[in-house]
């Protein structure tokens, strides 16, 4: 085996900056959610893939692919010519999120309960 040494200790100048250990996703998702928390986009205000990609600095292409994915949450919506728009978040929307979260919550107490071997099989 060969013996291996340490030319040099490393110096702060050896890492990567802080914005190059980020990806393209989380640098879209600030900027989205920076600009709607900042009030620049209200509910029902329409952007664009191109927008978002001068703001963020990224392709369209990302851009396009990131806003699909968002999408899912019921947030946003695709409108047509690489358009979007901001969905309201209305009182029923709220009730909806709060139903799903209580539905995670009692089944992983549930899951917590039926497998602590302290706890009496009330699970089955």
């Amino acid at each position: 085996m060969k013996d291996r040494y340490l030319r040099r200790a490393p110096t702060p100048q050896d890492g990567f900056p802080d914005s190059d250990l980020h990806s393209g996703t989380e640098d879209l998702q600030q900027v989205l959610l920076g600009i709607i928390y900042q009030r620049d986009l209200p509910p029902g205000a329409m952007f664009t893939e191109a927008e978002l990609s001068r703001a963020a600095g990224v392709s369209t292409i990302a851009v396009r692919e990131f806003l699909i994915g968002f999408a899912r949450y019921g947030l946003i919506e695709k409108c047509p010519r690489g358009g979007w728009r901001l969905c309201a978040f209305d009182p029923a929307f709220a009730q909806e999120l709060g139903q799903v979260r209580e539905m995670f919550e009692l089944r992983a107490v549930r899951k917590c309960a039926c497998w602590h071997p302290m706890i009496p099989r009330l699970c089955t």
